[in-house]
């Protein structure tokens, strides 16, 4: 299980999916990326030197390189990406992993209203038969779904 996080540099927005495969999630990115979902993509512009001044540049540039292009001079705009994008093995985060854990763990549980129904007839009648068999399966679904370590 992978996690993407996608966050938009210039107006903060935060986009994120999660993918069984990597692959997957690699080829949604790519997709997003193509369709400049997030933001503009890093690039770059090239302009002829004599039109520079008369050309909309951004200012947000990270570099400017003078060039020559079949010699014509030429003048070479790096922009940075808008965007960054942060992708988690999940099968490694503990986080994840514990509440992967807590809920195979839930599902297992005797219902709530049955514990209690042993609780009572423990503490009314003296029977603890129903809560010791409970608290049984209760230690045994924790043993067959440890905890996961840090």
């Amino acid at each position: 299980m992978f996690k993407y996080e996608i966050k938009n540099l210039k107006n903060g927005s935060e986009y994120g999916a999660r993918f069984e495969k990597e692959s997957d999630g690699d080829l949604w990115v790519a997709d997003q990326i193509d369709k400049n979902s997030w933001g503009k993509k890093a690039r770059e512009i090239i302009i002829h030197a004599d039109n520079v001044a008369e050309s909309t540049i951004e200012d947000d540039y990270v570099s400017v390189e003078d060039i020559s292009v079949d010699d014509i001079p030429m003048r070479k705009y790096s922009y940075a990406c808008d965007y960054i994008i942060n992708k988690v093995d999940l099968t490694t985060d503990y986080d994840y992993l514990l509440d992967v854990c807590h809920a195979k763990r839930e599902r297992e549980y005797a219902k709530i209203g049955d514990q209690l129904d042993a609780l009572m007839k423990s503490v009314a009648l003296g029977d603890n038969s129903q809560l010791e068999a409970i608290a049984q399966a209760c230690m045994a679904v924790k043993a067959k779904y440890p905890l996961p370590t840090k």
